[in-house]
């Protein structure tokens, strides 16, 4: 969550289309790298729940998914992210911010 938290402004970048999201991951630094694979964490073990549409168009990229999620290097997952990294960063990063948004809003207040 820490991650995230620090990183929110990178990850909303993120979510938005074309070649910016590659240059952005080709350039981050360990931190971005972790809260991207946190919020594929949080949506795999059900934390952030996603509709019915988005799990079947991330079902295709399970194992993609899956070696992020796991324990690993992040040089591995940097590359990983840069090659298949399309899925995460159309569908479970904004899932993961609008959840982030809800729980920082209800802090404040």
């Amino acid at each position: 969550m820490k991650n995230i938290k620090k990183n929110f402004k990178y990850l909303c970048c993120l979510t938005a289309p074309g070649d910016m999201c590659k240059s952005m991951v080709k350039n981050a630094d360990k931190n971005l790298i972790c809260a991207i694979c946190e919020c594929v964490q949080n949506v795999m073990n059900g934390n952030v729940q996603i509709t019915k549409r988005m799990l079947n168009k991330l079902k295709p990229h399970k194992e993609v998914l899956r070696k992020l999620q796991k324990k690993g290097t992040l040089k591995s997952k940097k590359k990983l992210l840069l090659q298949k990294g399309g899925s995460v960063f159309a569908y479970i990063i904004p899932a993961a911010l609008s959840v982030l948004t809800e729980l920082l809003s209800e802090k404040k207040n």
